[in-house]
């Protein structure tokens, strides 16, 4: 059988699991627990995901309902599109061009709709990667 997923929030100490098959989803966050492909657009939280091959992807910005992009944890060189479907999770590589507009796409959604801190957290993201 396929591995569940699992979130760990560090809110209250709880792991959740879920029946979808993939890899294991590790959540970090200040907030009351929720599934990393469910996040809203302005995610306030560290998001983690553990690649079959590539290891521990980080979270950069989610862009649409189901679907976020990732980057590897140490080189942040690899990105990757990571989209829920009914049968599993997806990653998708793209190039690091590519990347970088969905990062900046997500930032102009962040200032026109006024968000702030999850702006400033994200552009310190895109600073650092990029």
């Amino acid at each position: 059988p396929a591995p569940k997923i699992s979130a760990i929030s560090r809110y209250n100490q709880t792991r959740l699991t879920s029946d979808l098959p993939c890899v294991e989803v590790l959540q970090y966050c200040s907030a009351p627990p929720t599934f990393w492909y469910q996040p809203p657009l302005l995610m306030t939280s560290e998001t983690y995901l553990n690649h079959p091959t590539f290891g521990l992807l980080f979270s950069i910005c989610a862009f649409e309902k189901d679907r976020a992009l990732y980057t590897t944890l140490y080189a942040q060189r690899l990105f990757f599109v990571v989209t829920k479907t009914p049968d599993g999770i997806k990653f998708e590589p793209i190039v690091r061009n590519e990347a970088r507009i969905i990062t900046e796409s997500a930032l102009r959604v962040l200032r026109r709709e006024s968000a702030q801190k999850d702006y400033d957290r994200l552009q310190a993201i895109h600073r650092q990667t990029f």
